[in-house]
């Protein structure tokens, strides 16, 4: 057990901590899976996060929130202000310091976090259940088999633009990279927003496209609507239809140059995959027609 800044803080106690500071905050479940690397972690590992989480607590590095009417059991975990200073000491993280965001390029040792402010890493607490649908995303990613996902939140994958003289923001959820630099602008939807702010929502991608094109900027390959499961069972098609018919009515010519999915978490990982290929599978297409020319 080590001594930082004056706590006794164990090998497991770091990782749990640095985990919290990617991803702002999750479950001790959710924690549990990405520690141990599985989607059902043992009733022992489950318990021995819990205690590590409680000796944390006592610290007060670590804070927590009880969930109440949600579908996740338990309570939210997330660092406190002295645990985000403590965790930008283990991972060496000096004052003013800019960086990227992406979490496994991180943790192969390249300096991408960048020096925030507490406030833009705690999480939304007044959108827990939307806070919750993102982390279970992004644990299908950190456990796909025999591939790396990289990632980043919405600190990071927000982008600044002008228009009409004005500035603007676009803030997806996360970003996810995959091979030939494609990047995927992440929306975690719970069918809350009506059609006229899924229109306001495009409206504001479209000005960002126009003004990255101005600027010689590379667009996002697609832009990804994940549901929970439930959705998935009750009413996807239905919301489908109304998310697509406002990327149609508003994209423009964008329509055919950034793509549009909507998928549960349930489906993540073969979305991965056949995104993984499709550049490869794009000119195995594109030689068989030449051949039948």
């Amino acid at each position: 057990m080590a001594k930082v800044l004056g706590y006794q803080i164990s090998e497991t106690s770091m990782k749990l901590l640095t985990l919290l500071f990617y991803y702002r905050g999750m479950t001790a479940l959710q924690l549990a899976k990405m520690y141990f690397k599985s989607h059902n972690p043992t009733a022992v590992q489950k318990s021995s996060v819990h205690n590590y989480l409680r000796k944390l607590k006592d610290q007060k590095l670590v804070a927590s929130k009880k969930l109440d009417g949600s579908n996740y059991a338990g309570s939210l975990y997330y660092l406190t202000q002295a645990g985000l200073e403590l965790v930008k000491s283990l991972l060496n993280i000096e004052a003013g310091q800019e960086g990227t965001g992406y979490i496994l390029a991180n943790e192969d040792k390249e300096d991408t976090q960048a020096d925030l402010e507490y406030g833009i890493y705690k999480p939304p607490t007044e959108q827990i259940h939307h806070q919750l649908i993102l982390i279970d995303f992004l644990i299908r990613l950190r456990l796909m088999p025999n591939q790396q996902v990289d990632h980043r939140l919405s600190m990071y994958a927000s982008k600044e633009y002008e228009y009409n003289g004005k500035e603007a923001k676009i803030r997806p959820d996360a970003e996810v990279v995959l091979p030939y630099d494609r990047h995927y602008c992440i929306e975690i939807d719970r069918a809350t927003e009506s059609h006229s702010q899924l229109i306001q929502k495009f409206e504001n991608y479209r000005h960002y496209f126009e003004y990255a094109e101005e600027i010689n900027e590379k667009l996002p390959t697609a832009i990804v609507f994940v549901t929970d499961e439930k959705q998935y069972q009750y009413g996807m098609n239905r919301r489908w239809t109304n998310v697509l018919a406002a990327y149609l009515k508003t994209m423009g010519d964008y329509a055919l140059k950034v793509n549009l999915f909507m998928l549960p978490l349930n489906k993540v990982e073969h979305f991965i995959r056949f995104e993984t290929y499709r550049p490869q599978l794009n000119r195995k297409v594109q030689t068989l027609l030449y051949k039948l020319k």
